[in-house]
């Protein structure tokens, strides 16, 4: 298999290849301050919520690829928690050319009661806000909005996937938008591992 024009066009673009440089560490900027503002949170309320076995609130991760569904994506988890079975984490996702979501990746011992919490209405449904329904947590298909999701599918999942996906805006990429994005579906989201 030979390069089209246009690939050869594309990998010969030095200014473009340089200002993709330059934006994935500008997002990764961005993750870090996303993770300083939910650093104090996170470690002062912790001890009220439903964690796996072995949780460290400290622990996060930020990361990047080129082919997430065929375009480059980067994340943060914060917080940060996988052990065999048990996943436990706050996801913000930089999806290039798709979207930014953010959500919470939950699986383990406390499912019942994270799966009670989102039965009750902990969390509440917005436009924006939903379940991903995916063959596993690691894809981004089958993204239902939370109203639209019966109680079947929740009480069936193996593991629970909801948050938020934001479009590739102005608003939702600079440094202060993610940081308000995140912070405040951080929040919205909160009771569904809390204890109260």
């Amino acid at each position: 298999m030979e390069l089209t024009a246009q690939q050869i066009a594309l990998i010969a673009d030095g200014p473009l290849l340089k200002a993709k440089t330059a934006a994935t560490e500008t997002v990764k900027g961005h993750l870090e301050a996303v993770r300083h503002a939910l650093y104090g949170q996170v470690l002062g309320s912790y001890g009220d919520w439903r964690v796996p076995r072995g949780f460290d609130p400290a622990a996060f991760q930020i990361a990047k690829g080129e082919n997430l569904d065929g375009t480059p994506y980067q994340y943060l988890d914060f917080p940060k928690h996988f052990r065999q079975e048990d996943y436990f984490t706050f996801r913000t996702l930089v999806w290039w050319g798709r979207g930014v979501c953010m959500c919470w990746i939950l699986k383990g011992e406390p499912m019942p009661a994270w799966r009670r919490s989102l039965l009750a209405g902990a969390v509440s449904a917005t436009p924006d806000t939903g379940m991903w329904f995916g063959g596993d947590p690691w894809g981004w298909d089958g993204f239902v909005p939370l109203d639209a999701v019966p109680s079947e599918a929740i009480q069936g999942t193996e593991y629970l996937k909801i948050g938020r996906m934001l479009p590739l805006t102005a608003e939702n990429l600079t440094r202060d938008g993610l940081i308000e994005a995140g912070t405040r579906t951080f929040n919205d989201l909160l009771p569904l591992v809390s204890g109260s």
